[in-house]
């Protein structure tokens, strides 16, 4: 299956092609592209947008690879638009204290962003 018919079945599933350009920040123009097959290509980020606001997974959007729906986090599921989150905080790179500032919003980028990395490691032979 291609780009152009993962996109189609998102707007088969009632996401117009205008929600999917604001759900991905780009232009209709682009939308466009990917329907009719210009693109055969996502950018991880734009799947991964995707995938927040639609529930497929950003990694079936951008290669086919099943499965085509995501599970939300815990975490994710768990928290409101408004709740921030605290305790544990995995990430080295990044102090401790950004963690306060993240938004529900936040969390489930990041949560996408993390799929789609893990996913294509798994993916990557030896």
């Amino acid at each position: 299956m291609a780009l152009k018919d993962r996109i189609q079945e998102l707007i088969d599933a009632g996401h117009t092609r205008s929600d999917l350009a604001r759900y991905a920040g780009v232009t209709a123009a682009a939308v466009s592209h990917w329907v009719s097959g210009d693109t055969r290509v996502l950018k991880s980020e734009v799947a991964a947008l995707l995938q927040q606001k639609t529930g497929y997974s950003a990694v079936w959007i951008s290669t086919g690879k099943l499965p085509k729906k995501i599970i939300q986090s815990t975490l994710s599921a768990t928290l409101g638009p408004d709740d921030q989150v605290s305790g544990y905080w995995p990430f080295t790179a990044s102090p401790h204290d950004f963690q306060s500032a993240m938004t529900h919003e936040d969390i489930a980028r990041l949560d996408a962003y993390i799929h789609v990395a893990l996913t294509a490691k798994q993916a990557k032979p030896g």
